[in-house]
């Protein structure tokens, strides 16, 4: 009878062992592979989202490093376009182009590598190796007491290792708790039901394709924020001198979804060298090449001989040039223009970006309450 008991007890320890084995088993799955990233001395959120990798002995981060006031205090910026699937990681002097796509990854210089990014739940990940050694970075990887911890920073600048791990722990502990607590209650409350899907946008009105003249970096960044807020793309003209001088901007133009055109003056010497000398300069910006130009009035008679070598000149369906969108009722008077033609695709030439910010956002509000479809114009190489 003590024996059978003896049995039994042994037997219900080792059920209660195996299931607890079991739980344990499902919150380390739950919680496997954090990791807290500290930019210089900012500690980022925990995001499952944004959360670095490990993958082939790489440490993968996200472009979120280069958002906001992380990206301020590296210096470094990124363009990610989820439409082309590449990726540019740039300051002044350097830039990184990731071809997602086609993976590969080359400098502004020449160069390749043989680090790949990795597109993941509409972020992009890059081997922070490549990043540190191309971009004069240091990171480390330290195991504290709860959670490795991601440090990057550039050389020299916030605290040390040491004095920041000393002052942070803390900190540390209390973001990764916090974070383990959200996703342990996430998971205890998941249903099986499906999670409701994003309705796509059905676009119902016309095809508006809008086109801008190159002005200052600082007045066409400007129009690019308005673009962004709109869902809006467009097409950039710049000059050959302009692509030369605007590395950086080509770079930020493209990176974010919208089309780059040539833009030939009618001092700079034959338009033929003026295009070849453009896309000499698009090509070490941005590794790009692109077919459009715009002639303007003084260089029509161009357009045969751009079109022979190869290019596509560019006729706009409405030229508001002389008119551009300085406030919201000239903004109106060109919708009302758009809403009353019967083709269903236009090409409009709004002249220089700086003369635009008035009336844009109106002129895109406008747009987007008839479900107007906003791309950039596209013929590139």
């Amino acid at each position: 009878m003590l024996r059978r008991s003896l049995r039994r007890f042994a037997a219900l320890l080792c059920a209660l062992l195996l299931a607890l084995s079991f739980v344990t088993a499902d919150t380390g799955a739950v919680l496997s592979d954090v990791y807290i990233t500290v930019i210089t001395d900012d500690i980022m959120e925990l995001s499952q989202e944004t959360m670095p990798f490990v993958s082939g002995g790489q440490i993968y981060v996200s472009n979120a490093i280069f958002s906001g006031i992380y990206g301020k205090s590296l210096g470094i910026s990124c363009a990610y376009s989820t439409v082309k699937q590449t990726a540019t990681v740039y300051t002044i002097r350097t830039a990184l182009f990731f071809d997602l796509a086609n993976q590969t990854t080359t400098d502004n210089r020449g160069n390749t590598y043989s680090e790949r990014a990795v597109a993941k739940g509409g972020y992009v990940f890059f081997p922070v190796s490549i990043l540190t050694r191309v971009f004069d970075l240091t990171y480390s990887y330290t195991m504290t007491d709860t959670v490795p911890v991601i440090r990057i920073r550039n050389n020299g600048q916030g605290l040390s290792d040491a004095m920041f791990f000393d002052a942070a722990s803390s900190l540390l502990a209390s973001r990764y708790a916090a974070y383990e607590k959200s996703v342990t209650s996430s998971s205890a409350a998941t249903s099986p039901q499906e999670p409701d899907q994003e309705e796509p946008t059905v676009y119902e009105g016309q095809t508006v394709y809008l086109m801008f003249s190159v002005t200052r970096a600082e007045d066409t960044r400007e129009i690019l924020e308005i673009l962004d807020r709109y869902g809006a793309r467009a097409a950039f003209l710049l000059t050959p001198r302009q692509m030369e001088e605007e590395q950086t901007l080509l770079r930020e133009i493209w990176g974010r979804g919208h089309a780059v055109g040539i833009r030939p003056t009618q001092d700079g010497g034959p338009v033929a060298d003026q295009l070849e000398r453009a896309n000499d300069a698009l090509w070490a910006a941005a590794r790009l090449r692109t077919r459009l130009v715009w002639l303007d009035r003084s260089l029509s008679g161009q357009k045969t001989a751009a079109e022979q070598a190869g290019y596509c000149v560019m006729r706009a369906t409405a030229d508001y040039s002389r008119s551009p969108l300085s406030s919201g009722s000239r903004a109106d008077n060109l919708y009302t223009h758009i809403s009353s033609l019967p083709t269903r695709s236009h090409l409009i030439y709004l002249g220089e970006d700086a003369d635009n910010l008035g009336g844009l956002a109106s002129l895109l509000s406008d747009l987007n309450g008839i479900r107007c479809r906003l791309p950039a114009y596209r013929e590139t190489l």
